[in-house]
């Protein structure tokens, strides 16, 4: 487990892939054009609310 967080898969459907962070959403390919690298996700978790 990494950054001291549990992760969980929710099936969507329309091709949708979004990345919350508790309520806040992260990453959504629809808006972001694509699939995120896994070190995009890695940084935001690592800044979310200034935290490093």
């Amino acid at each position: 487990m990494r950054f001291g967080v549990e992760s969980e898969l929710v099936e969507g459907h329309g091709g949708a892939y979004k990345v919350w962070i508790d309520d806040e959403l992260i990453w959504d390919k629809k808006s972001m054009g694509g699939f995120p690298q896994e070190e995009e996700i890695l940084e935001k978790i690592a800044t979310r609310g200034g935290r490093t």
